[in-house]
């Protein structure tokens, strides 16, 4: 089903990875930390949507109210977003100086609208993380195959590029992740189908096939978590015997991807599974392997390693597994005296770096490089 429920939102110059789009200021924002500091939890309970709210998101619905019951101007850019065909008015009716408010559009607006934002302080926490609505932001559909990133500080949404856009073409986000359990509820909390290219492909397969990549995704993850891998624990080689359990399990997973259906468009399902595998070869300093492996990892998110070049394919995902792969590649092509190979690998992980993180800052201190 087309993607018809929100104002289609387009872009007048083109605009390259990595480059800003917008940058907006919250309409209205719920932090999690206010309700610590004022020792209050705050519930939502909406009998219609069967959905129940919390803390900031439901917090967020008392700061709408303040933000539009005197400003009918106000009121009305948030009561004309998308709300999911409430049967309510759309008109900013003022009486005695307030506008006439249906908590419940409002209700109905917010959990179709709102965004989730999250920012780590220096001491781990997320002190800012909190919901909120952004106008121009709301306007933008989902695709699992997003060409845009929200990156939020405070109550500033700023959205980049994740990929070439040219003139015309639509901004797209993604509400969830591709591969992400959320993804099978999409149609009925947010009430449309997705249409981009991984969507069309999966629904070509069984559901029966469907399932079985759902459960190995969960082992996989299971497998990884168990077998978790950082620099402490990848200073000593691991076992063939767990490399060739995770290989296996990657096996079965490659094995719920149709070649034909896949042909154009990244396999999500398989990448975690890949990066813990080249993870692997690392520790082994089995340097060829490591190579094959972040080719097979690129593979998964869309990305093809043809002679020496990294070429994209019509469904890409950007993930920083793939700064993570692109690094390991990149050392050991340099330790085989590969110069070629060093540039590309080492220039793709520079490259996503500052698409997902808008600079370079941080990437050697993170990636020892």
């Amino acid at each position: 089903m087309p993607l018809t429920w929100k104002m289609r939102s387009s872009l007048p110059p083109d605009i390259k990875a990595g480059e800003i789009i917008f940058v907006e200021k919250a309409f209205a924002v719920a932090f999690g930390l206010e309700d610590v500091k004022a020792q209050t939890t705050y519930v939502i309970m909406n009998i219609g949507t069967d959905r129940i709210q919390m803390r900031s998101q439901a917090s967020l619905l008392r700061n709408i109210v303040d933000k539009t019951l005197y400003n009918p101007g106000i009121a009305s850019q948030y009561i004309n977003l998308f709300d999911g065909g409430y049967s309510g008015s759309k008109d900013s009716k003022v009486v005695d100086g307030k506008v006439v408010l249906d908590l419940f559009q409002l209700q109905q607006i917010s959990e179709f609208n709102a965004f989730s934002t999250s920012s780590s302080t220096s001491s781990g926490t997320n002190a800012t993380s909190g919901s909120g609505i952004w106008i121009h932001g709301a306007h933008a559909n989902h695709s699992c195959l997003a060409n845009d990133l929200q990156i939020f500080i405070g109550d500033m949404m700023i959205v980049t590029a994740v990929v070439g856009i040219k003139k015309g073409e639509e901004i797209c986000l993604a509400s969830v992740q591709p591969e992400s359990p959320l993804r099978d509820i999409l149609a009925k909390n947010w009430k449309f189908t997705c249409d981009c290219d991984l969507c069309v492909a999966d629904s070509q397969v069984s559901a029966i096939i469907r399932a079985r990549r759902k459960q190995l995704m969960k082992e996989a993850r299971a497998f990884c978590t168990s077998n978790r891998l950082d620099r402490q624990t990848m200073s000593s080689p691991l076992s063939p015997a767990k490399i060739k359990q995770a290989q296996k399990l990657r096996t079965a997973l490659s094995s719920t991807y149709d070649p034909k259906i896949y042909k154009d468009v990244a396999t999500p399902g398989c990448s975690y599974i890949d990066l813990w595998i080249c993870q692997a070869f690392t520790t082994t300093l089995a340097l060829a392997k490591v190579l094959q492996a972040t080719s097979t990892m690129l593979r998964s998110l869309g990305y093809e390693v043809v002679s020496n070049k990294i070429l994209r394919l019509k469904g890409t995902i950007q993930s920083e597994g793939i700064v993570h792969g692109a690094c390991y590649a990149e050392s050991a092509s340099r330790a085989m005296g590969m110069i070629d190979e060093e540039k590309v690998y080492g220039s793709l992980a520079r490259e996503m770096y500052c698409i997902l993180y808008g600079s370079l800052l941080g990437f050697e201190e993170k990636y020892g490089i």
